[in-house]
């Protein structure tokens, strides 16, 4: 495909041939176009998203199509796309989660469902996005690729809840026998799924998601909790491990986005604004440093200022008025 090869720059040549890739009849050949839409925007995300809105609509249709290869290349180009905070309003309002979950069915092992959950981990930092996506069903079908990287087929999500714990690692220990080499076919199975990038970046997508707490407990609803603790238990030292560790403790702690959004620090005129007090004349001759200070240092400052005492607690920066004589007498008793 020679002749469809082009340079990805921000210019609009590249955005004809892009149009032209995009609107071929043949799959693989849109699929090309979705390949040089990731590498533009992975390079000038910004130029896609104010001169290529019109090739969103195209890719989010590729998701549905035929060839693997196609799908791949369209959940790239969109995961590419969200790495932008505008990117991610877009692509929500132009109705491409729904989509990308569903390209997530086709399991851990699948391409085009790894590109996808990349995707919908950059969209589920938005917080609009965290409720799109758990609307969209889209958490249990991140609990289900999790579940696949145990190395066992996906249950429902009331089985994933139920499921006793049976590891790998203990199947191995048991006896062999008739079925001496199925405990090992086991272990190698778990250690091929639990390293796919599919099953850590599903774990990224939950990390971001569960910082809302209607999304908490639809992840619990979906057996998220047994999950973990199959993924910990077995044993391998990976990202996905890594991320289960947080996702339990932070799940225990029930952390929510409010614990991470700054605290902002009322100043004294803030605080008197807020009241609709006027300075009095002991306060007006206050400097503007000591002014926009928070208000108990302020405090402090003024009381040690009324008490002799230095800004920071040395010397006095005045003379006591009683006179040395007096002071050197005053412990003298007639």
């Amino acid at each position: 495909m020679a002749g469809y090869d082009i340079k990805v720059e921000p210019n609009d040549d590249t955005l004809k041939a892009i149009a032209q890739l995009l609107n071929a009849d043949k799959e693989s050949i849109q699929a090309q176009g979705a390949a040089k839409v990731q590498l533009l925007a992975k390079q000038h995300c910004n130029f896609v998203l104010d001169k290529g809105l019109q090739f969103i609509p195209v890719l989010i249709g590729l998701l549905e199509a035929e060839l693997s290869e196609a799908r791949t290349a369209a959940a790239a180009a969109l995961a590419a796309l969200a790495i932008e905070p505008a990117g991610r309003e877009i692509l929500r309002r132009e109705g491409c989660i729904r989509p990308l979950v569903l390209q997530l069915e086709e399991g851990i092992h699948s391409t085009a469902a790894e590109q996808a959950v990349v995707a919908i981990m950059s969209l589920a930092a938005c917080e609009i996005n965290k409720d799109a996506i758990r609307e969209a069903e889209g958490i249990p079908a991140l609990v289900r690729l999790m579940h696949e990287a145990t190395g066992q087929s996906a249950p429902t999500a009331a089985a994933a809840a139920i499921q006793p714990l049976q590891l790998p690692k203990a199947a191995a220990l048991q006896g062999t026998g008739a079925g001496g080499s199925q405990p090992h076919r086991n272990t190698w199975q778990t250690r091929h799924c639990i390293n796919r990038p599919a099953a850590a970046s599903a774990a990224g997508a939950l990390m971001n998601l569960q910082l809302n707490p209607l999304n908490r407990t639809a992840m619990e609803e979906a057996g998220i909790v047994n999950v973990l603790e199959r993924i910990l238990a077995a044993g391998y030292d990976n990202i996905l491990t890594q991320r289960a560790k947080f996702m339990l403790t932070w799940l225990n702690m029930e952390v929510d986005q409010t614990d991470f959004n700054p605290r902002p620090t009322k100043t004294f005129d803030d605080i008197m604004k807020e009241h609709n007090l006027k300075l009095d004349d002991g306060l007006e001759g206050r400097s503007s440093f000591d002014r926009k200070l928070p208000l108990r240092p302020v405090l402090d400052i003024m009381w040690r200022q009324s008490s002799g005492l230095g800004r920071h607690g040395g010397k006095p920066k005045f003379k006591p008025s009683v006179p040395k004589q007096a002071q050197k007498t005053a412990h003298r008793t007639y």
